[in-house]
């Protein structure tokens, strides 16, 4: 099936909800009160949590901002070498109101660490391209009345997450609850560009997710909390665990300014002691 098709197959699901099993760690999407107005979407991990409590130093937890990090390898599963359809996206039963849908919102930069390296670094040219579902609407004016051609293409070549922004629709459709309220959708990731393919490492990229349900006039459920997505790319495990390291365990803290200082007197006096040893 091609990813026109299976965007279109998508975009009509977005009234019906999903049904797969989690796979690796998916994005297990909840609201605090119910599905009710002015509960807050919330985010937490949904799958095996062995390997990353052993090879990460914890929970898959940004220590520096209290972010989830979501990890994910580019040939998992097959469907190409710079391809992958996870994290998935799920809701168990109640959590929302049948038909109710789920978007994203990308945000900042997309991010790269080379193996070896600690610091991260704005991705070499290309990025991660995220292809959501299209609004139902435009899918139906598109395919019945052969109208709204430029907003379909604009959402069919999907959201681009690179080292310079975010390019295409910010924000997407991910799917719908279904008649109970749940919903499991998977949606494609692919790693574009020569450039960004050769450079094997990992790659950081945030976002948030939303519902376009209203209550009152407003936003029904407040937005959840921006949360990473962590993708390896032809590297080992222990390359990829050492690259969370670098994200859920603390920095070496640098020494405050009275440290330096104290050290710097440290080594003025050895030298001025040192230098009276030779003298005598």
């Amino acid at each position: 099936m091609n990813r026109s098709f299976r965007r279109i197959v998508a975009a009509f699901l977005l009234c019906w909800g999903g049904s797969a099993s989690a796979q690796h760690l998916d994005v297990k999407v909840s609201t605090s009160a119910g599905p009710v107005a002015g509960s807050a979407i919330q985010l937490d991990v949904y799958g095996n949590l062995s390997w990353y409590l052993a090879n990460a130093g914890g929970l898959p937890i940004e220590h520096a901002t209290g972010r989830r990090i979501f990890p994910a390898n580019f040939t998992d599963p097959a469907g190409g070498p710079y391809s992958t359809d996870n994290p998935g996206f799920q809701s168990f039963a109640g959590q929302f109101v049948p038909n109710e849908e789920l978007h994203f919102r990308a945000q900042g930069i997309l991010r790269y660490l080379a193996v070896g390296a600690t610091d991260w670094v704005a991705a070499p040219a290309g990025g991660v391209r995220l292809f959501g579902a299209i609004p139902e609407d435009i899918v139906f004016d598109y395919v019945f009345n052969g109208t709204r051609q430029a907003e379909y293409e604009f959402y069919e070549a999907g959201t681009l997450f690179s080292g310079t922004g975010i390019s295409g629709p910010v924000t997407a459709p991910i799917g719908a609850a279904s008649s109970f309220g749940s919903m499991h959708y998977h949606l494609d990731w692919d790693l574009e560009g020569a450039s960004a393919q050769a450079a094997k490492g990992a790659y950081l990229l945030t976002m948030s997710v939303f519902s376009t349900a209203m209550a009152g006039g407003a936003p029904k459920y407040l937005e959840s909390e921006p949360f990473h997505v962590l993708f390896r790319n032809g590297i080992t495990d222990q390359q990829f665990g050492a690259a969370m390291q670098t994200l859920t365990l603390p920095a070496s803290p640098a020494p405050e300014p009275s440290t330096w200082a104290m050290l710097a007197g440290g080594f003025l006096l050895t030298g001025w002691a040192a230098r009276r040893r030779l003298r005598s």
